[in-house]
């Protein structure tokens, strides 16, 4: 299965995604950050991870929103990426 690419409608899946979970993605993220992690993860999935790395960056850094200053300390902007925890493969 091949997921869908994101492009312009970043902002509105992670905010979907913050919503069921029940926050609010205009106090989490800025939206020039989501379009960033965007350019770098396209489809839901890595953008999905992106985000909550850039989230759990965040915290560390005494930071309650992210934006383009976060990833960079995060190194999420110079080619780092959130590290696989589990793979598990269907058959």
């Amino acid at each position: 299965m091949i997921l869908p690419l994101l492009g312009r409608r970043a902002w509105d899946y992670v905010a979907h995604r913050v919503k069921v979970a029940g926050g609010n993605a205009e106090k989490l993220f800025d939206r020039d950050a989501i379009a960033k992690l965007a350019e770098i993860g396209s489809t839901p999935l890595a953008l999905g991870n992106l985000a909550n790395s850039a989230l759990l960056k965040a915290q560390p850094l005494s930071e309650k929103k992210v934006h383009r200053g976060v990833l960079t300390a995060a190194g999420l902007l110079n080619g780092g990426e959130p590290h696989v925890r589990a793979i598990r493969r269907s058959r």
